[in-house]
């Protein structure tokens, strides 16, 4: 039984959702697959596409949505063919004399043909006639396509539309008499009406817009080159008979490949008399090869349909359409030639090498290629575009294991940027950023309103200086490179681009991430084209099995970093971003942040939508340790501590013993353990309750040690250089409580 057929999409939806259709369509009746049509056209990309269509559904919308204004080709499969019936009176004749067609699958044309889905053996595209009238067309088996609805394109009346669906159906067996009429076709003498392809004065020509002054310096080069001897490149396109080796007809090929106009290449060679000698009869001649080349089949009716107005140069429109390089010209050529003067070609045969580009090499600010030590006071300082974070050019990487926060972190990062609001204290240097989100794009909505509402901040404010990717590419692949350079190009089209973030790593590569060499060319290639347009970027990644040796995979993911945070969670719920290498700054800091909730709405249910923001708890640096105090023990206590002044700071009487100020403290951290597990709670408080016993001068805490209560009691702390001294100790089972060196007389 043949499954049920989607429904289809509407008239106008995007091209990709017809693409999509199509092929579960065709997969669903098995007539059909699927092949890529130039924009608004009839026409494949080249010869040969109805023979490779793409069968796989990625490869179908991975193709659309790189080129989303394709229209869309049905190549019948093996066993079916496409009745593609121009005469409609014809049809109705054929049907009256030997019976209706079966109920099929059909479509009608954007000019009001029918093309009819049928089950039969017919190889090639024979023709079908009736008493010597043309029905029209046959198309077999991977011998051709039928333009497939939801396709745009333009009407003989200039108006636009689209091939629409006449019957949803499954495909029917084609009746005898199409059978016997396909076979006589493909017997018959082909006869051709088509006009001979000589040119003619009288024909109307096709336009080719007004020339502009590159016609002339092109025309006058290609002229040059021919009379100092040089050869003209081998001309490939179709010649007229004995024309193949004539010199100026081959410049008038490489003319129109090059997009000369016609008027002035035929100018420049009447001025320059390539062949010599030229007298009235010759300049006849010589008129009729420029139209022989510009104007071929010119019985069609001006610019348009089946002739294009130049050949285009394949380095100008290569694109790649599922991985296979193909021509892509723009609709309208003249147009484009218009409207794009810097991108036509220039170079020419014999022309030397152009020199290669050093700038596209150098980092963001340095304006030369090397420095003698007479302009060492000329070397730019290393600038931020978070200070003492995140260089303004260059590499950074931040890694750490699943659920740690680090894509809230990047994220802050670079909506600080976006927005020239400080990175928790940190001034931040303002500009664009892109992020390329291919882990968890969806949550990314409620994590950057909450962003702004933490922040006080109004998104739309910045409605074009922070642009959000819903993937990651493939950097280390020619494909996926175009295709982020394209995305790139749109949004430096709006203004220069300061930051890249790609998240994460592993989205953004094909190859081994543990691989070297992989990861190498991984990094070459986002380096390459963030130098192109003059940014930074972020790159997320996750940390290994061994948190401790560092970031998974390859060592060029440390080894060629500028910048490498290191992000872990830390108790109740905080996260601890830790500096590990900085290149033009000290390293070893740590910033601990806890994760606020926000509530940004609620659901239709009453549920609540909330997200998260993080808010910077403490800070510490490296240079800040005295010695005796460990920097592991105090990055790990940092968040108890900022707890521990808010609470002693809300206190008008204090505490006056460490272990009522630690049980404080814990039940704020962490008061879902008291419950669920008891015994860890008490390990954790006693360790914290230790650390209470292990204060510098400098820390946040020491402060309180000299302030006493109501009973004149003073907090029970001792620092780390024996400074106060142990009470009396009257029973074992007795807390031992410290005396601050304040309260001791002379030894």
């Amino acid at each position: 039984m043949t499954p049920k057929p989607p429904a289809p999409p509407a008239e106008f939806a995007p091209l990709i959702d017809w693409a999509l259709w199509h092929h579960d369509h065709g997969e669903a009746i098995g007539g059909y697959w699927i092949t890529p049509l130039r924009p608004g056209e009839k026409k494949a990309y080249q010869p040969g596409w109805s023979k490779k269509p793409l069968k796989d559904r990625d490869a179908v919308e991975r193709h659309w949505q790189q080129n989303p204004d394709d229209n869309i080709g049905l190549v019948p499969r093996p066993g079916h063919f496409w009745l593609d019936a121009d005469n409609l009176d014809i049809l109705a004749t054929l049907e009256a004399k030997h019976g209706e067609l079966p109920r099929t699958y059909s479509q009608r044309s954007i000019n009001g043909s029918l093309h009819y889905l049928l089950q039969g053996d017919i190889a090639g595209s024979p023709q079908v006639s009736f008493d010597g009238v043309r029905l029209g067309e046959i198309r077999g088996a991977l011998s051709g396509q039928c333009v497939g609805a939801g396709s745009r394109g333009t009407t003989r009346q200039g108006e636009p539309g689209t091939w629409k669906i006449e019957v949803l159906a499954p495909s029917s067996p084609a009746p005898q008499w199409v059978l016997d009429a396909a076979q006589r076709g493909r017997k018959a003498k082909p006869r051709s009406n088509i006009k001979s392809r000589n040119a003619s004065i009288s024909e109307p020509l096709q336009h080719y817009g007004d020339p502009i002054a590159w016609d002339r310096e092109q025309a006058e080069r290609l002229v040059d080159l021919v009379r100092r001897g040089k050869r003209i490149k081998k001309y490939k396109g179709p010649f007229l008979e004995g024309e193949r080796d004539n010199l100026t007809f081959q410049v008038f090929a490489e003319a129109k490949s090059r997009m000369v106009h016609p008027d002035v290449m035929l100018a420049t060679v009447l001025e320059a008399g390539i062949d010599g000698g030229l007298d009235v009869e010759e300049a006849g001649t010589i008129r009729k090869k420029m139209w022989s080349v510009y104007y071929r089949n010119k019985n069609q009716d001006g610019y348009g349909s089946k002739v294009g107005a130049y050949w285009f140069p394949n380095h100008v429109f290569k694109v790649h359409v599922d991985g296979k390089p193909v021509d892509r010209p723009p609709a309208d050529p003249v147009e484009w030639k218009a409207a794009n003067p810097d991108k036509l070609p220039k170079a020419f045969p014999g022309d030397p090498e152009p020199k290669p580009d050093l700038t596209s090499e150098l980092p963001k600010g340095v304006t030369r290629a090397f420095y003698y030590l007479g302009m060492l006071d000329t070397i730019p300082e290393p600038t931020w575009a978070i200070d003492g974070i995140l260089p303004e050019s260059g590499y950074s990487l931040i890694y750490g294991r699943r659920s740690t926060k680090k894509s809230f972190l990047a994220l802050d990062m670079g909506l600080s940027l976006a927005t020239g609001r400080p990175f928790h204290g940190r001034d931040v240097k303002r500009g664009r950023v892109v992020y390329f989100a291919g882990e968890g794009f969806g949550g990314n909505r409620r994590r950057i309103k909450a962003w702004f509402k933490a922040g006080k901040l109004n998104h739309r404010d910045y409605a074009q200086d922070f642009a959000l990717v819903p993937f990651t590419s493939k950097w280390d692949t020619l494909r996926g490179r175009d295709l982020v350079r394209q995305v790139l190009s749109d949004i430096a089209a709006d203004g220069p681009i300061s930051l890249v973030v790609i998240d994460t790593a592993r989205r953004a590569m094909t190859g081994d991430e543990s691989g070297p060499t992989f990861v190498g060319a991984f990094l070459d290639g986002v380096s390459g084209i963030c130098r192109e347009f003059g940014c930074s970027h972020l790159i997320v990644h996750h940390a290994g099995k061994d948190e401790s040796k560092g970031a998974r995979g390859g060592s060029p993911f440390e080894d060629d970093a500028d910048a490498v945070f290191h992000v872990t969670k830390g108790i109740g719920g905080t996260v601890w971003f830790k500096c590990t290498k900085q290149r033009d700054d000290e390293p070893d800091w740590t910033m601990t942040f806890r994760a606020d909730k926000v509530t940004l709405g609620s659901e239709p249910n009453g549920k609540p939508i909330t997200s998260l923001a993080l808010a910077l708890e403490s800070e510490t640096k490296a240079e800040d340790d005295d010695g005796d105090d460990p920097l592991t023990d105090r990055e790990k206590y940092a968040t108890h501590d900022a707890i521990a002044v808010r609470i002693l700071e809300g206190l008008q009487d204090p505490f006056a013993r460490r272990g009522a100020l630690a049980t404080e403290v814990m039940g704020k951290m962490a008061p879902e353990m008291r419950e669920d597990d008891p015994n860890a709670f008490k390990k954790t408080l006693r360790a914290y309750s230790a650390h209470l016993t292990r204060l510098s001068k400098k820390h946040a805490l020491w402060p309180f040690i000299d302030q006493k209560n109501d009973k004149g009691e003073a907090l029970t702390f001792r620092n780390p250089k024996n400074r106060g001294r142990r009470a009396a100790k009257p029973s074992r089972h007795r807390t031992l409580n410290y005396i601050p060196f304040s309260q001791e007389g002379d030894n």
